[in-house]
């Protein structure tokens, strides 16, 4: 199913997207919505859900009723319809299952889309979820749709690497920034959620700080695998495991945030040599054990090697990942 209209539906937005919330309820309640919004920020802050939040007020058949503060009625036949997913005035265009990018194909249905009246009477949406994930052909097209959208048409962008967008649809769209929240603020969200504040602290860790993030880690029990790579990364500088064999095993951990893992942990391990405090203290007995067999100077040159490989990944590259992991893990256990 869509990632996007997989989120439950009346959707509220976050407390930290206030702000937000606010803008868009002003331009709302204005008749002034653009006709296209682009949603930037870093994974895990929400833009989906606000998204979501927004196109079900937009769709909602009973204003009057809606939630104090956002969110829809969930009650009326709109709404109804968007919770079951089959919404007709409401089209979702992501990455599929097992692709690197969106089509032109997916963009061109669009066009019909587009052409046609509301058929409930209210707006059309679109939603572009991973808009970054675009190839160059479904960029084009989007963009001559985002010239002349028609009227009662939004079109949602959702982004969180605008590097990679076209400067023309950036250009085309009004942009609403969503920022990490603050630590404190996404501590207190994330605490009844996980069961206690010292989980939270460690998955937000973990996470760099991004509440859903640190969320989905916990819901997939992140954290015994991160125990596991760690030990797993002693028994690589111990001679005891051989990188191949560790490759093939972490082939199942999501690799970009197993090299955020490795990024951050490089840095604590470096902190450690200068007796300063990390942020991983769970992990603390078996990174002091890594830290007692490595140089500094390595574990420089190790940080950059991993961040290179995230931005290789974070900005659409296509590797062989075993292959990527290999070579990670040869040139980890080599270093002096």
């Amino acid at each position: 199913m869509s990632r996007f209209l997989s989120i439950t539906s009346p959707a509220l937005p976050y407390s930290w997207q206030q702000n937000q919330w606010a803008q868009m309820n002003a331009s709302r309640e204005s008749g002034r919505l653009p006709h296209a919004l682009l949603f930037l920020g870093p994974q895990g802050v929400g833009k989906q859900n606000f998204a979501a939040t927004l196109v079900d007020c937009l769709l909602c058949l009973q204003p009057e009723k809606q939630v104090s503060g956002g969110g829809a009625c969930g009650q009326c036949k709109s709404c109804r319809l968007r919770v079951s997913g089959n919404h007709p005035d409401l089209k979702v265009i992501e990455t599929q299952e097992k692709k690197k990018n969106i089509s032109i194909d997916q963009v061109r249905q669009l066009g019909d889309f587009l052409s046609k009246q509301a058929q409930l009477d209210g707006y059309r949406c679109v939603v572009v979820n991973g808009a970054e994930d675009m190839s160059e052909s479904a960029a084009n097209a989007l963009l001559k749709m985002l010239e002349e959208p028609g009227e009662r048409c939004l079109l949602i962008l959702i982004c969180a690497r605008p590097g990679a967008l076209m400067p023309t649809i950036k250009s085309r769209c009004q942009h609403l920034n969503f920022s990490m929240p603050g630590h404190e603020q996404s501590l207190r969200w994330l605490t009844p959620l996980v069961g206690s504040a010292e989980q939270a602290k460690t998955l937000l860790a973990v996470t760099g700080d991004a509440p859903l993030k640190a969320l989905e880690a916990q819901q997939w029990a992140w954290l015994d695998q991160r125990e596991v790579l760690a030990n797993q990364l002693l028994a690589l500088r111990l001679r005891t495991a051989e990188p191949l064999a560790v490759a093939k095993q972490l082939q199942g951990v999501p690799t970009e945030e197993l090299l955020l893992w490795l990024y951050h942990w490089s840095l604590d391990w470096i902190k450690l040599q200068q007796n300063l405090n990390v942020e991983n203290g769970d992990l603390l007995r078996i990174f002091e054990e890594i830290c007692s067999s490595i140089k500094t100077a390595s574990l420089f040159v190790f940080s950059e090697e991993v961040f290179a490989n995230y931005l290789l990944l974070a900005q659409g590259g296509n590797p062989n990942i075993l292959l990527l992991l290999e070579g990670l893990f040869i040139s980890w256990s080599q270093l002096p």
